[in-house]
């Protein structure tokens, strides 16, 4: 229950959120939107895993963390209440400059977003391999290396500095918008991979590994994340709403100009 719930919040919270930086921001700084916010996300991530290792450690793994996680999900809410402005207007005036209405059918969208287009579909894959590798670093790696003895608090480091190393969304995030997506989704690909946790033995190498993984999901995240916008359909600009149905976290937009093409890409 508690997985299902999570993913209703990555789903619904976190996506959104994404796409309202992306209706905040200029085509040409989208990248560095989409990184700015997963850099201060996964920020929030490294600080929540050092802290309920941190009170697991010294209680229990139960309830004790989970009064922190409360305390943290009800703080969220009254923000998400108060604080969070709405963005839909950004994205209706975009698409009022586009002079066009597109109400497409969701399945034509999904269509376009999975095997349509080989680009996203390319991307669609590279991002199943990329959350695999996060899952990984969630469940199974906690577990190996509570297996090999090391202490509650201290899996609660490496896995925070598997997360930290995302802060440098900040960074890599601009690059899809300067030299295009695909050169940081190779090497973050490449570096991301955590096999290397059990070829070393030790706290001091697993940490420094699991930082290398995260440079490499610094590196994927954001960059993947961008090329939906990249990419959207051929001659189509928002739909009524100024929304187009949310396909893979982000809203598809239309191709309007260089900015919006995946030349060198494919």
């Amino acid at each position: 229950m508690g997985n299902i719930l999570l993913g209703i919040n990555q789903a619904l919270t976190w996506s959104m959120a994404i796409n309202a930086k992306i209706d905040l921001a200029s085509p040409d700084q989208r990248g560095l939107a989409v990184g700015i916010d997963e850099a201060f996300g996964y920020t929030g991530v490294a600080v929540g895993a050092w802290l309920t290792g941190v009170i697991a450690g010294q209680w229990s793994l139960r309830p004790e963390p989970f009064y922190f996680l409360g305390l943290v999900v009800v703080l969220a809410f009254l923000i998400s209440i108060f604080l969070i402005k709405e963005t839909v207007q950004y994205a209706q005036a975009e698409g009022d400059d586009d002079h066009h209405d597109a109400n497409l059918p969701f399945n034509e969208v999904l269509e376009h977003a999975t095997y349509g287009d080989r680009t996203l579909f390319a991307a669609a894959q590279a991002s199943h391999i990329e959350n695999f590798v996060d899952t990984l670093f969630w469940i199974a790696v906690p577990l190996y290396l509570v297996s090999q003895g090391l202490g509650i608090a201290a899996v609660g480091v490496v896995i925070g500095v598997h997360s930290a190393m995302y802060f440098l969304q900040i960074a890599t995030g601009g690059l899809a918008d300067r030299i295009g997506p695909r050169p940081p989704v190779i090497a973050g690909m490449f570096i991301a991979g955590v096999l290397g946790m059990v070829l070393v033995d030790g706290y001091l190498p697993w940490a420094v590994l699991a930082g290398v993984s995260g440079l490499g999901m610094a590196l994927l995240y954001p960059n993947l994340m961008t090329v939906p916008e990249r990419c959207g359909l051929p001659d189509v600009a928002l739909g009524g709403d100024g929304h187009l149905p949310d396909v893979a976290g982000l809203r598809l937009r239309r191709r309007r100009g260089p900015d919006r093409t995946l030349d060198g890409v494919r």
